[in-house]
């Protein structure tokens, strides 16, 4: 047993004494992302424009809403102007047959006092719905929503132009499903609210344009086991809903405007992480020269945020790559136990396929991309695979600038 044990220990220490110890050291970091669609080097400055061509449905919404109320109100006038005359008729009608009654009561003759006939129900203003008027915008409310990064806000450069036509065609539309206890009252909105936004930049006119909300759109509003708790909530939400929901639907436009033109044109920070492969421990060589490789190419990653150029950061990165390529020289796949074997190799590969892609050599990346695959040493052929999915981007953003 003892001797088994041994046995065991020894293999161990023998095993261990040939396994390289890998340190990953993983590197957060921003980067400035490159435009789609650059526009004109010259360019430096955006303005956004809001215009409102809602003012004069405004005014129409309020007009046909006052028509109604006017209406409602001389039919309550009529109604009320019979309703008087019924009141004076039970009135005198009542007081007639008092004054019989109480002649008789004087007299000694016994009758039975007479009961007051009720007055007909109080002819109340027919509701008439409320006029659902487009929210008024202010001035610099768009402009402080976009935000183009690399750009300056001023005159003479890109204008972005947001048209508000109003919100139009606003109404409810209830529907029931279910029975019995399942039984509910589904109630949606149903509107338009067009908005046109074009994008015009001097020199290459306009290069962007889409209509938001032409069509009609629907939003759920609530679902009730009874359409009387819709109506209570609806009697106090009514107007703050129609504003709220305007609110909405202008601020995913902006966002979506905002998301489009920092994708396409601008030059917005990115977050990112790298991860740095440094081999610290293997039978007795000596691995320094990776760690100041990886001290290098870290810096570089750091250094990415500070030019859109990348500059700075090519140059840490260059000394980390030639540090790699001078240590892959030492390369051998078919012995284990050298510095620099199949596993060390395919390390360097990943460190090297990623240094070259920030360094934007994309093909010089894809060669040690792929080179990693082939050897097929899992950890770092997944990490390979991994650049190989976000490349795509960033070539191509590199080729429009280029």
């Amino acid at each position: 047993m003892k001797k088994s044990s041994l046995l065991i220990f020894y293999l161990f220490i023998s095993f261990y004494g040939y396994t390289q110890t890998v340190k990953d050291y993983k590197v957060p970091f921003s980067y400035i992302q490159l435009p789609i669609e650059p526009l004109n080097k010259d360019i430096t400055s955006y303005d956004v424009v809001f215009e409102d061509d809602f003012q004069q449905a405004n005014q129409d919404t309020l007009a046909a809403y006052n028509t109604r109320l006017e209406a409602a109100k001389k039919e309550q006038a009529s109604l009320l102007e019979i309703w008087n005359k019924d009141r004076l008729r039970i009135d005198r009608l009542y007081l007639s047959e008092m004054a019989v009654w109480e002649k008789a009561v004087n007299s000694g003759n016994a009758m039975v006092q007479p009961v007051k006939q009720p007055y007909p129900d109080y002819p109340l203003l027919k509701p008439v719905a409320l006029a659902v008027l487009t929210n008024e915008v202010e001035s610099d409310y768009c402009s402080s929503k976009i935000n183009l990064s690399g750009y300056e806000k001023g005159p003479a450069g890109v204008v972005i132009t947001l048209t508000h036509h109003g919100f139009q065609s606003a109404k409810i539309v209830k529907k029931i499903s279910g029975s019995a206890s399942l039984k509910r009252y589904k109630y949606t909105a149903h509107f338009k609210m067009p908005v046109q936004v074009k994008i015009v930049a001097p020199i290459q006119g306009l290069i962007y344009e889409k209509n938001y909300y032409f069509n009609e759109s629907t939003e759920l509003i609530k679902s009730e086991k009874s359409q009387y708790d819709f109506q209570l909530w609806w009697m106090d939400n009514e107007e703050k809903y129609w504003k709220s929901l305007q609110n909405k639907l202008l601020n995913n436009i902006l966002s979506n405007l905002n998301s489009h033109v920092n994708i396409n044109y601008g030059f917005p920070q990115k977050s990112s992480e790298s991860e740095i492969y440094v081999i610290k421990k293997y039978k007795d060589y000596d691995y320094a020269s990776m760690v100041d490789a990886m001290s290098l190419a870290k810096k570089g990653y750091l250094d990415l945020i500070n030019e859109v150029d990348k500059k700075s950061a090519k140059e840490s990165l260059l000394k980390a790559i030639e540090i790699w390529e001078k240590d892959l020289e030492e390369s051998n796949l078919n012995e284990n136990k050298t510095r620099i074997n199949k596993k060390s190799t395919a390390l360097l590969y990943a460190n090297l396929a990623e240094a070259y892609m920030w360094f934007e050599d994309f093909d010089k990346a894809d060669l040690y991309i792929n080179k990693a695959i082939t050897l097929g040493v899992l950890k770092y052929k997944n990490h390979c695979k991994r650049l190989q999915d976000r490349m795509g981007n960033l070539k191509k953003r590199y080729s429009a600038n280029n």
